[in-house]
Order: C-alpha cells, then sequence, then structure tokens
C-alpha cells in the first residue's frame, strides 16, 4: 500500500480524493481492500513548535497543541447544513496580544468557511469577518486584527461545508500558546419522536487538571464559552489546591455564544512549589416569573501566564490547553447511570511525548495528573514508560479524590538523562463506592486527567529569555480490542499493596432440536459440529483459570476429537479418540479441568464416562492454553466424529472459570 501512494497518488490531488475516500469508507483502492491496509492501531499525536519571539531579538519561544483524529472533525448538521466550530479566546491588539486562526479542510470536496467573531461582554451582535473557499487539504490562516479590534477580545465560531481542524495560537509580549477549535454540537428531536445528534463536543462540566502558582508570578486564567445559540450561561468556576481543595469560586453570565474569562485572585501565603486544577461547572438558572431554564452546554480553555514583575509588563511563559469536557474525562458527580468503572470516565490516558534531554534536543517534560472523582476514596494508576523500542517499566502512583500530581522528570532520578519516548497513564485499582439509601453498593467509580508540559532550554522553576513553556492535555482513550500493555505478563503491574480481583465467569448452552447433532465421519472427512459460548466479561479481565462440563450422547466414545477455540488459541485440543476400544455406548459426563489429574483421551476411561467426573484434558494443557487471555467474547466448542458409523449428540455445554481484572 506504502509503494502504491508513494509512485501513484503523492502529487496527485484527485488520485489522494479517492483513496481517501476509500480509506475512510472501507473500499478498495488500487486493488487494496483500504479496511485491512488500515489495520487495528490508533495513532496519538503531539506537535512542539518553537519560532522566534515577537519583540526580544534573539529569544525564542514554543508552543504545543494535540493533533486532531479525523473522527473528531465535527459532525454534519442536518438542519441548518454543514459543520461548525467554537474558538473561546480571541485577542486581537489587545494588552499585546494577537490571534492566528489556521483552519484545515479535513473533507474530500472544496468547502466554503464563513468566520463570526463575538466580543466579550456584547450580547447583541456578531461580525462576519471572511468567507473563503479551501480545497481539500488546504489550511487557511487568518488573523483576527485584520478582522476586529483594536484593544479587541473574545470568542469566534466558524461554518463550512466539509469538517475542518482549527488549531489557534495567540501570540505577542515573547509568548506563545496554542490550543485547538471545538466542533459544534447538536442534538434535534424529530416529529416522529426520533432523534440525530452529534458526537459530544461540551458538556455542563469541565476539568483543567493544572493551575500554577500565583505566588510564583503566574496568572490562571480560565476562558468558558456558552455553546447555546439562544440563552445565557450561569457558570461557575472551581479554583482548588492540589490536594482538592477549594481556594475560591468565581460565578459569572455568559451570553449565547459568547464567552467570558475567570481569573484566579491573588491568595498570599501559598508555598513555592504549589500547583493545583480548576472544574467549569455550567448550572441551571432561573429569573422571578420565568420557567426554569437547562444549564447550557460549555466548552473552555485555560491559559496560565508568568511574569517577571508585580506590575505584569514582562511576561516571561504562557501555556494554553483546551480543558477536559465530561466525555473526556469524567462523568461529573457520580459517573451517571452507568455501571461505574471505566463507564464513569477515563482510565487510559496517552502522552505521545515524554522527553528528559536537556543536554540534547534541550526538552524536558512534565506532568500534570489528577484524579477527577469527587467521591471519597483512590484511585491507584501506573505510568507506563516507552522508549522507540518499546515498554521499559511502569511507575505505580497513587491519588485521593480530586488531588493532583505534579511530575517533573528532572527530578526524577529513575529517568535517565537523554530519555525520548512516550507514556501511558493507566488506571489500576479504583475505590470510589457510590452507594444507594440503605448503603448497598451500586457502582465504583473511576476517572483521570492529565496535561503534558514541555520545556525548552530550562527547567521548571528557572527562567530563561523567552517563553519555554508550552502543555497540551493528555489524549483520553479507551480499550477497543485485547491488549497487553506488558508484554510477558499477565498485563497489570505490581502495585505495593494493591489487591488483586478475580472476577467468575460461566456461560451455558443446551442446544435444542438438530442444533446439538455432532454429524457421522463420511467416506472422505470426519464429521463435526461447532457451539458457540459467549462469554459476558471485559477483554481486559486475563483467564485464570477455566473449566468445561460437557455431556455428550454418542454409542461409540472412541470416534470423538474435541477443540476449544478462544482469542489468539485456534483448536486447543481437549481430548482425541477417547476411550479408544470402548464401543460401549455410554454418554460422556465429565468437567475437564486441568488442575487435576490422570487426563482424559486414549487410555483413560474409566473415570471419565458414567459420571460427572473432574479430569484434566488429554495431555493436561488444552485448557491452561487461554491462561492470559481476554475471557470476554465468543469461545467456539467443536466436537468432531472422525470414524463413520454412529452420530452423537452435544445435550450441553458449560464454560466456567475466573479471570483477573485491571
Amino acid at each position: 500500500m506504502c509503494e502504491t501512494l508513494f509512485f501513484g497518488v503523492v502529487g496527485d490531488a484527485d488520485d489522494y480524493r479517492r483513496f481517501k475516500k476509500a480509506y475512510n469508507e472501507g473500499l478498495d483502492f488500487a486493488g487494496v481492500n483500504q479496511r485491512i491496509a488500515a489495520g487495528t492501531g490508533f495513532l496519538a499525536v503531539e506537535v512542539l513548535r518553537h519560532c522566534p519571539g515577537d519583540v526580544t531579538p534573539g529569544v525564542e519561544v514554543s508552543a504545543k497543541y494535540v493533533g486532531i483524529a479525523a473522527a473528531h472533525l465535527g459532525s454534519f448538521d442536518p438542519v441548518f447544513g454543514g459543520y461548525g466550530y467554537y474558538v473561546p479566546l480571541i485577542y486581537a491588539n489587545k494588552a499585546g496580544l494577537n490571534t492566528v486562526m489556521y483552519i484545515q479542510n479535513g473533507g474530500l470536496e472544496c468547502s466554503s468557511l464563513e468566520l463570526w467573531f463575538k466580543a466579550q461582554e456584547d450580547c447583541l451582535r456578531a461580525r462576519i469577518c471572511d468567507v473563503a473557499t479551501l480545497a481539500p487539504g488546504e489550511t487557511y490562516q487568518f488573523d483576527a486584527a485584520d478582522c476586529v479590534g483594536p484593544d479587541w477580545q473574545g470568542s469566534a465560531w466558524i461554518r463550512a461545508s466539509e469538517p475542518m481542524g482549527v488549531a489557534v495560537d495567540i501570540y505577542g509580549r515573547d509568548i506563545l500558546m496554542t490550543y485547538i477549535g471545538e466542533p459544534a454540537p447538536f442534538d434535534y428531536v424529530r416529529e416522529d419522536g426520533t432523534g440525530v445528534a452529534a458526537a459530544d463536543t461540551g458538556e455542563r462540566v469541565a476539568f483543567g487538571p493544572l493551575a500554577y502558582s500565583e505566588y510564583q508570578g503566574w496568572d490562571t486564567g480560565v476562558q468558558v464559552m456558552n455553546l447555546d445559540q439562544l440563552v445565557n450561561a450561569k457558570v461557575k468556576v472551581y479554583f482548588l489546591d492540589r490536594s482538592g481543595d477549594v481556594i475560591t469560586t468565581l460565578v459569572d453570565w455568559i451570553c449565547p455564544r459568547g464567552s467570558q474569562t475567570f481569573f484566579l485572585p491573588l491568595v498570599a501565603d501559598l508555598p513555592g512549589s504549589w500547583i493545583g486544577s480548576v472544574r467549569v461547572e455550567s448550572q441551571v438558572w432561573w429569573t422571578p416569573g420565568t420557567n426554569e431554564v437547562e444549564a447550557p452546554n460549555v466548552v473552555g480553555v485555560a491559559t496560565l501566564m508568568k511574569y517577571g514583575d508585580v506590575a505584569r509588563t514582562e511576561a516571561q511563559q504562557a501555556i494554553a490547553y483546551n480543558l477536559l469536557p465530561e466525555h473526556k474525562a469524567y462523568k461529573w458527580q457520580i459517573g451517571g447511570r452507568s455501571n461505574g468503572g471505566l463507564e464513569s470516565g477515563v482510565g487510559l490516558i496517552a502522552v505521545p511525548s515524554l522527553l528528559k534531554d536537556l543536554d540534547g534536543s534541550g526538552v524536558t517534560s512534565e506532568l500534570a495528573i489528577m484524579n477527577l472523582v469527587a467521591k471519597p476514596g483512590f484511585t491507584d494508576f501506573a505510568i507506563y514508560i516507552y522508549d522507540q523500542n518499546g515498554l521499559l517499566d511502569f511507575v505505580c502512583q497513587k491519588l485521593s479524590d480530586r488531588q493532583a500530581e505534579y511530575i517533573d522528570l528532572q527530578t526524577w532520578g529513575y529517568v535517565s538523562n537523554g530519555f525520548k519516548g512516550s507514556a501511558i497513564i493507566s488506571a489500576t485499582f479504583w475505590e470510589h463506592e457510590v452507594v444507594d439509601e440503605v448503603g448497598f453498593v451500586l457502582r465504583n467509580l473511576v476517572g483521570l486527567g492529565a496535561v503534558s508540559v514541555e520545556r525548552t532550554g530550562t527547567r521548571f522553576g528557572e527562567d530563561i529569555p523567552g517563553d519555554e513553556a508550552a502543555g497540551d492535555r493528555g489524549i483520553p482513550f479507551a480499550l477497543t480490542q485485547d491488549v497487553d500493555w506488558c508484554p510477558g505478563g499477565d498485563g497489570l503491574p505490581r502495585c505495593p499493596g494493591q489487591p488483586l480481583f478475580l472476577d467468575r465467569f460461566r456461560v451455558r448452552i443446551a442446544p435444542s432440536g438438530t442444533l446439538g447433532n455432532v454429524p457421522d465421519a463420511g467416506a472422505t472427512a470426519p464429521g463435526s459440529a461447532s457451539f458457540a459460548l459467549v462469554v459476558n466479561a471485559s477483554p481486559a479481565c486475563r483467564v485464570t483459570d477455566v473449566d468445561l462440563q460437557i455431556d455428550i450422547t454418542h454409542p461409540r466414545t472412541e470416534d470423538l476429537d474435541a477443540y476449544l477455540t478462544h482469542g489468539t488459541v485456534t483448536e486447543s485440543e481437549l481430548f482425541s479418540d477417547l476411550c479408544a476400544g470402548n464401543a460401549l455406548g455410554i454418554n460422556l459426563q465429565a468437567v475437564l479441568d486441568d488442575d487435576v489429574s490422570p487426563g482424559i483421551g486414549a487410555a483413560v476411561c474409566l473415570n471419565a464416562v458414567g459420571g460427572s467426573r473432574r479430569q484434566a484434558t488429554e495431555g493436561g494443557g488444552g485448557l491452561n492454553a487461554f491462561d492470559n487471555q481476554g475471557a470476554g467474547g465468543a469461545w467456539t466448542l467443536k466436537i468432531q466424529d472422525d470414524l463413520a458409523g454412529n452420530s452423537g449428540r452435544l445435550n450441553s455445554a458449560t464454560l466456567s472459570g475466573t479471570c483477573l481484572r485491571p
């Protein structure tokens, strides 16, 4: 596929469009099926950029942002048409700062483009600033100062006829901050009661796992945008310390499709290493004589700026990152009406860039990790560290509810100087119980959030000329298949004091009618029948033991062979030519269990027939072969008759066992 693209597509826009359509839709291109060519993997991308400062000669500024997945480019609005995007924070010659938007056409056709701007505190009208056309793949660069200003601050939204990716630069005063635009949501109900909705964008709660200490000269601002087109939003912002305690709260109104800034006020006597977090809540509101107004959805951007003087005239560093909405973090407050666990929040976060290389590339990484769950308890998680050749090791961590931890790799002697790699943050055990009115445990919650910071040329707390700080949110993801983070192990780290839990599974089939028949062998091939036993368990729950109870009617058991298939194990043999030389018409009623002996088979017969006896599989490893496989999914039992003359029937089969869940 790569060779076909290199020689036949590069440089040809029409061929690229045909290829991209086939890739998106799983069709064939140049005789190759694109669903197969795409494989099952996923990519997480961070973009770290450096450029000269705009004021002082010779200084360098830096910023980074998360690459936007093709599946996150927004959804087509079937009522108003096109695609929409929100940009919460725009400066135009405001306090020495300006904004440039980069808008890329991610669709297969040319697209029109509208840019609308709305000033902060102005609820009356918006201003349309440009109408442009973008070719597929083309990026359009727009400076907000060309349309609004001077001394302008506000937000923007974008309409387009094709899906777009949006990155936003805020620059000036020798600093650079970058974040990404958010797709516009919609949710319609038709006259027949059916509905159509966009993928989740914002919700009523958003999380910011990182806020720096104003005691060290940092200003933490939260820019919140109201996604509703019609009603105001009443928004409350909580500023929390690293233990999750509230420092202060701010409440304000936000216009429809407008934005508002919330700044952490000065709080004295904080220790120098203090960091914390923020939480944004859109709340229900009403006024006397009116009906209740549902809380609109919101999105937000956190901005962290460090100044070298009390008057805030000399900006030294700046970071911006998108706040985490609920679907990318945690369903506030008690996980929603789910079963808890990973249905309540995120338990896996990708960090594509993890570096400790000040002497080489000049970049070092820091991680802010927060336990977003408000219920009392704790969450254990592991930080898996990878280099370009694979997994190196993991480090265990523990956070109580609402706590945040800040990790500076320069202080970790465990990570070698010169390291360049990546990380995965994975929850391994959590204890945040939700109980009903009588104390019965309903579910157990988990929800993690992270922000990754990279500094160029220096470490945290040591300033150099220019803007050395860049940050973005960790990339949340979920398991879509059986994944082993620890190759050669059981996929779970052995963290100090962490309990291990076994889930039990059991599934039974009793075929009716002709469904359970095992046909007789033919003249040239054996007769066989396959039976599916579907286990309802997480693919992350690893098998530690499995047994199979079978009841087979057959007048000549030596005709029978049996195989079991699941996961990566193909037709593991359970027995072959059972009870050779035995022509008695006695049913096979046995429990196959590789933890006992002797093994059932051609030579061991008496204990295997005529009763429900426990016997190992022939060779003693037919069932042990499934240890460490994911328990969930289809297991296939195949019964084969390899000698002509008699047919049989599977009366019932019961698969049971235990699996270790993360």
